[in-house]
């Protein structure tokens, strides 16, 4: 996705959240972005990264709650919403060429169409849009870590299986780490350990070993 020109500067709000709104290691780590504020003064960027991170932090610590059913997907950001959908939208937050700041959920509705609607949510005190998108469901953001009886690894990416792969029986595969399947033979199953905002599938089989690989299940 790339931002029109300016986007950032008239959709992120002017000022950070209230101290007593996030966790203080939340303040530590935007402190430390592009060298720290001990390190050098703020450029323009440097702030706007700042209040970017320090707002999506605080859309996601109360998000997960406004969450429509079946939801697989949940973020904080820069969301590019359908032109028709803003034009009976209230506004009560920046809008800038069909760009927001605010929340995206991913929900599953049991079809192929996507369709997208406009919710808000409040977050250290300002409203914030929700863009909920609903349709058929596919994998997107962080994959669930895997693990076994004895091992547990990080996983880092979603695959999609090529037309003419050797496992045509799955579609989609998740990149995890080698040591999690080194005693696992081809069709092993196992279980995710769900991430916070990411919790399918719940259970795979091991697909091959180059790289390694889970195989969901059909």
């Amino acid at each position: 996705m790339r931002l029109p020109e300016g986007a950032a500067s008239r959709l992120i709000p002017e000022f950070d959240p209230p101290r007593e709104a996030l966790p203080r290691e939340l303040f530590d780590i935007a402190d430390r972005m592009e060298g720290g504020a001990a390190a050098r003064p703020y450029g323009d960027n440097d702030r706007q990264r700042r209040r970017s991170y320090l707002w999506a932090s605080a859309i996601n610590l109360v998000g997960l709650a406004a969450l429509p059913e079946r939801c697989w997907h949940f973020s904080a950001g820069f969301i590019y919403v359908q032109p028709q959908i803003l034009e009976t939208a209230p506004r009560r937050y920046p809008v800038y060429q069909s760009f927001v700041f605010g929340a995206c959920a991913l929900a599953e509705a049991g079809d192929e169409i996507q369709t997208q609607r406009l919710d808000t949510l409040e977050a250290a005190g300002l409203v914030f849009p929700l863009v909920v998108t609903t349709g058929a469901y596919a994998p997107h953001g962080e994959p669930p870590n895997m693990r076994t009886a004895t091992q547990q690894g990080s996983s880092a990416c979603w695959l999609r299986q090529q037309p003419a792969a050797q496992y045509a029986q799955w579609q989609y595969g998740i990149l995890t780490c080698r040591h999690v399947v080194d005693d696992l033979k081809v069709g092993d199953p196992s279980r995710s350990t769900p991430r916070r905002r990411m919790h399918r599938p719940r259970r795979a089989r091991w697909a091959t070993s180059t790289p390694a690989r889970w195989m969901p299940p059909c």
